[in-house]
């Protein structure tokens, strides 16, 4: 069995060890309680019961005024009881004996009489034990009366006398009592005590077997998920999680296991990329800014407005960066609360591509607004500003040829939608599922864009995830793109089947 560990706690395979043999246990110690100290006392309360019902039966014949005899004697048949009825002189009416060596052959006027009074006094009822002591057989006593009376000569038997007055119609009284035999049980204990001793044995010995190969089996799967987390956790995005164990729990945790080890291998890839992207990122600007500066330094006449202007265009860059570096962590956190107002989507998309307009004039970029009217939203109006102007900026960098990007704002069932369409090579179908993902970029070939930092849309996603809102992209290769995203009007109640 597996030890403890060197905190102290118990390995599973102990546990299950343990819990199977305390079952096993429990299950004897219940069995020889049963058997041994409570089964006098649950033999006497199932002859009580059935003593009862047969005196219940002998009763209603009787107060119905028919025949007692045959019923007398079916009951006494069926039931393995001695019966007498006495009318209201305490002389016998009837009678049937089926238990030989019944205390009802002992019982004498003065007993009858006694027993007679009891029930007077207990409400028309009464119980009590008899013990009789049991004559010496002969040497050819018949085998039946041998297998009877199994404890030998002299043995006292302990009987049960159930006495019942019952009231006739007329006045008249009667009284019905009823003898059963407690058969000695004091041999019968101490067989099955005998039985129970080797059973017990031999249910423990194959519980230890049985217990030491379950809980086996049932932690082997598990020290080898264990053995193959320690791996993974070491860094070795090839393991593979293999259980085996016929468990659907544990075979489902492989599996789980098995899918965290891909998401971390392709999270560690994407976040080598994104090191390396930003790291290029990085050096271009600080590269010209040291650069620049130099120059200004070293070359009279060099300190012009235009070299001065690349300097602070590069400072900024590198701001927007860090910023965005910082969003995307505090997005992801949870630690940004959001602040909502109400205000209008439509005049927020306006300003927003209003503040494109230098750009769009020296680069020759277009940007063309469709809205229909003004639609207002409840929203945090800072984070809705930022995803407008990320999914605006990345539509930029990867328009087509014509330069062209549009922004559509529309009602939809209740809901305001904000689309940015770009006319560029598109998106690989096996790319949607992740381009917003964090550390994602669908062209392994880093290119510097033209407006932000490269990490606009993983901002998007944090932030309308905060919202509850809806979003996507809709895209193919050769098609360009086309990324949305919804929110509730202000208002407005959605149709039926809309979140």
């Amino acid at each position: 069995m597996t030890k403890r560990s060197k905190d102290g706690k118990r390995s599973l395979a102990s546990r299950v060890f343990a819990m199977f043999l305390l079952f096993t246990l429990l299950l004897l110690a219940a069995m020889w309680l049963s058997q041994t100290i409570f089964l006098p006392k649950i033999y006497s309360s199932i002859k009580l019961a059935n003593a009862n019902e047969a005196i219940s039966i002998v009763v209603s014949r009787l107060s119905s005024g028919e025949e007692l005899d045959d019923t007398v004697k079916e009951v006494a048949q069926y039931y393995n009881v001695n019966i007498a009825v006495y009318d209201s002189r305490l002389a016998e009416v009837s009678s049937a004996t089926a238990v030989r060596y019944g205390a009802l052959d002992e019982l004498r006027g003065t007993d009858i009489l006694r027993l007679y009074k009891a029930a007077l006094e207990n409400g028309g009822s009464y119980t009590e034990q008899w013990q009789r002591r049991m004559p010496a057989l002969p040497f050819f006593s018949p085998w039946y009366a041998e297998s009877y009376l199994e404890d030998g000569e002299g043995e006292d038997i302990e009987n049960l006398i159930s006495v019942t007055v019952v009231n006739s119609d007329s006045g008249a009284q009667s009284m019905v009592v009823l003898n059963s035999v407690l058969t000695p049980l004091s041999e019968t204990v101490d067989t099955l005590k005998t039985e129970l001793i080797y059973i017990s044995i031999g249910a423990v010995l194959l519980s230890l077997v049985l217990a030491y190969f379950f809980s086996r089996h049932v932690s082997r799967p598990l020290v080898k998920l264990n053995e193959a987390a320690a791996d993974l956790a070491r860094g070795d995005y090839e393991v593979e999680f293999s259980a085996q164990s016929g468990c659907r729990e544990i075979d489902e945790l492989a599996s789980t296991l098995n899918y965290a080890t891909e998401e971390l291998s392709q999270i560690d890839r994407l976040r080598s990329e994104l090191i390396a992207n930003i790291s290029h990122d990085l050096r271009t600007p600080l590269t010209m800014i040291t650069g620049y500066g130099e120059i200004i330094r070293d070359i009279p006449g060099e300190n012009t407005p235009e070299n001065i202007d690349i300097i602070i265009n590069e400072s900024k860059r590198l701001t927007t960066l860090v910023s965005d570096v910082m969003d995307l962590s505090r997005y992801r956190a949870s630690a940004q609360t959001l602040k909502k107002s109400v205000f209008s989507l439509s005049s927020l998309v306006k300003s927003i591509i209003g503040r494109f307009a230098k750009f769009t004039e020296q680069e020759g970029y277009t940007i063309e607004l469709d809205c229909e009217r003004e639609l207002a939203v409840e929203a945090d109006e800072l984070m809705i500003q930022q995803v407008v102007y990320n999914l605006i900026g990345n539509s930029i960098n990867y328009t087509g040829k014509d330069k062209l990007v549009r922004v559509r704002l529309f009602e939809e069932e209740g809901f305001a939608r904000c689309e940015v369409i770009d006319t560029g090579e598109g998106i690989a179908e096996e790319d949607l599922p992740h381009i917003f993902e964090r550390y994602y970029r669908s062209n392994s070939a880093h290119v510097r864009p033209a407006v932000g930092t490269g990490l606009g849309l993983s901002i998007v996603k944090s932030a309308l995830d905060a919202h509850g809102a809806q979003f996507g992209v809709i895209s193919s290769r050769g098609q360009g793109s086309v990324f949305w995203f919804r929110l509730k009007l202000y208002g407005g109640e959605p149709r039926e089947g809309q979140e």
